[in-house]
């Protein structure tokens, strides 16, 4: 009796994610969007202009993507090589990427709110530029490793031809978690899992054993703290963290959160359960004034967090995710009527139909480079592989039977000369 209401409220769930969600996006197409292993980094000028920046690790390119209408139409407009972007960051019209060239830091400063005109600064003394924190029109909090493997935290000035760096704290062989800083001398930061507050007078621990933590303003924010059996506590502040205030427990399957406010009174959390194989991502909406949580569909990632993915806020309702893989979700009204949509390859030649299925998964394919030992491959999302079906010589329509499959989302992945391509489909 116990497992036939669990498969019914895992059925009602996938439902109500499909028609509830998933109805709501259309797809959008990142116009020769490389697929491999990238870090997107994700910003916005404007609520219609916005910029993506997809790193490949082998090569050591990086490729500038622009759009001009809120993030529906994405267009490649630029290349830089021999360097690996971090991150990248549009506040108070100082905007700027950052990131290692050869082993040795480098800075993009663009111009004039315009990212064709642009800067690069190679910084000696570093080795790479791991986090940038922009605090005012001319000044930047940032972390990183210098010249000799030390991490340090320090503070990036721009001036009129150059720019200019300024340690302010030296952490040994520690590696900072992440930074959250609102002016040159206050902020916070964590590491090895515990937050610290710092201003020009002093630092002072604020709390430990966290998961992640964000702060939407100097005095407003949150901390994640594993809450046992693969679930989350957090705990918000509203005085600098001298005292902190239980608000929900979120249950869910995880080896990485990441967590952003987008208000005072609104959190998302990303909650990541990988494998090598591939990887879940739920997204949930936690409105942190009466404590209630609202989850997003999960989605099928082959990533690898925190690397393959980039999740950003340009207003309150306003937010962007975006993977390595061309995965895009969109809200506008602080997530009311969104979710999760996995965005269309360019050229997939896949087409599954019906979308959710019951018993039988029909697959066109609108290609003639699939040759016949090639296969189709169905897998979970962990990235286990549940069924094979091999290809006959350009067979361009197939059917699975899928009935023998448990409720929830799958991926179908399919080989074709040098390219991957995979689509995601919902068993009911």
């Amino acid at each position: 009796m116990k497992c036939l209401i669990s498969k019914i409220w895992i059925t009602l769930i996938v439902i109500f994610n499909y028609f509830s969600c998933y109805s709501q996006w259309n797809n959008i197409d990142i116009e020769n969007f490389y697929w491999s292993s990238y870090k997107p980094s994700i910003c916005f000028l404007s609520a219609d202009t916005g910029y993506i920046i997809a790193s490949n690790y082998d090569t050591k390119q990086s490729y500038f993507y622009i759009t001009k209408d809120s993030g529906l139409n994405w267009s490649q407009f630029d290349t830089i090589n021999n360097c690996i972007i971090k991150g990248i960051e549009c506040k108070y019209g100082f905007n700027l990427s950052y990131g290692t060239n050869n082993d040795e830091a480098l800075v993009i400063i663009f111009e004039n709110n315009n990212f064709y005109n642009k800067r690069i600064f190679q910084i000696p003394n570093y080795k790479v530029i791991s986090e940038v924190n922009v605090v005012d029109p001319n000044n930047a909090v940032f972390y990183g490793m210098n010249a000799d493997s030390i991490y340090e935290l320090g503070l990036l000035t721009k001036e009129f031809d150059s720019i200019k760096f300024t340690t302010l704290k030296t952490f040994g062989n520690y590696p900072i978690d992440k930074i959250n800083f609102f002016s040159a001398n206050q902020g916070y930061y964590s590491i090895q899992g515990d937050l610290y507050y710092m201003n020009s007078n002093s630092i002072s621990q604020k709390s430990s054993n966290i998961i992640d933590f964000d702060f939407h303003s100097l005095d407003s924010g949150i901390v994640i703290k594993t809450g046992g059996q693969g679930s989350v506590n957090i705990y918000k502040t509203n005085n600098k963290g001298d005292t902190w205030e239980y608000s929900t427990n979120a249950w869910i399957s995880f080896n990485y959160v990441k967590a952003v406010m987008n208000s005072n009174s609104s959190l998302y959390i990303i909650a990541y359960w990988y494998s090598s194989g591939g990887a879940d991502a739920y997204i949930s909406n936690i409105n942190l004034l009466n404590n209630t949580i609202v989850y997003f569909s999960p989605i099928s990632l082959m990533a690898n967090p925190p690397d393959g993915m980039d999740l950003y806020f340009f207003s309150k309702d306003q937010g962007y995710f975006v993977t390595h893989l061309g995965q895009l979700a969109i809200t506008l009204n602080n997530g009311g009527l969104t979710s999760i949509n996995e965005l269309e390859q360019v050229d997939n030649p896949l087409y599954l139909y019906p979308n959710p299925c019951k018993d039988v998964l029909n697959i066109e394919i609108n290609s003639t480079k699939i040759y016949d030992e090639k296969s189709i491959v169905i897998l979970n999302t962990q990235g286990q592989i549940i069924k094979v079906q091999d290809l006959n010589f350009y067979q361009n329509h197939i059917k699975i039977d899928i009935s023998d499959l448990d409720y929830g989302i799958y991926f179908l992945s399919i080989q074709e000369e040098n390219s991957k391509y995979y689509k995601t489909f919902i068993k009911f």
